[in-house]
């Protein structure tokens, strides 16, 4: 199972970092491992570069993108995709204030169809800490200096 974590990071840190995102990569998996007092110290540096979730824009995004795509099921802030029955390729995810989690099992299309409506709200980093992967959904634009 693959899973993803989403955040919306302030813009001015996400432009400061934009091309360094192994810097947002390393303080997340630093949260994870951490305990007590110093896991605190770098919850408080997450929620200073971390924005919140709009949930109800992101609600009926979703809803839209259910109607033009593949169905999307709801229950609260779950979401869930099966595309294929027969098959285990399924992802679900869980809005929380300040983050998006997916979990998806069998093809990568299936998370692909949460992250191609997410894309569309917002620029969200997404991070998968197990397989080291990180990145953005919509890469920010480089400024050309002349």
């Amino acid at each position: 199972m693959r899973q993803y974590d989403l955040y919306r990071i302030e813009k001015s840190v996400a432009l400061y970092y934009y091309g360094r995102e192994r810097k947002f990569y390393g303080l997340f998996k630093e949260y994870r491992d951490s305990e007590g007092e110093f896991r605190q110290i770098v919850e408080g540096q997450i929620n200073y570069i971390t924005e919140n979730i709009p949930i109800l824009p992101l609600h009926q995004l979703l809803k839209e993108g259910s109607k033009r795509m593949q169905p999307i099921l709801n229950e609260g802030n779950l979401y869930w995709i099966k595309i294929n029955e027969d098959r285990e390729d399924c992802a679900y995810m869980e809005l929380f204030e300040k983050k998006i989690t997916i979990h998806a099992t069998g093809d990568h299309e299936v998370e692909n169809i949460f992250f191609e409506i997410l894309k569309k709200m917002d620029n969200f980093l997404a991070i998968d800490l197990e397989n080291e992967r990180y990145g953005w959904l919509k890469p920010w634009k480089e400024r050309k200096y002349i």
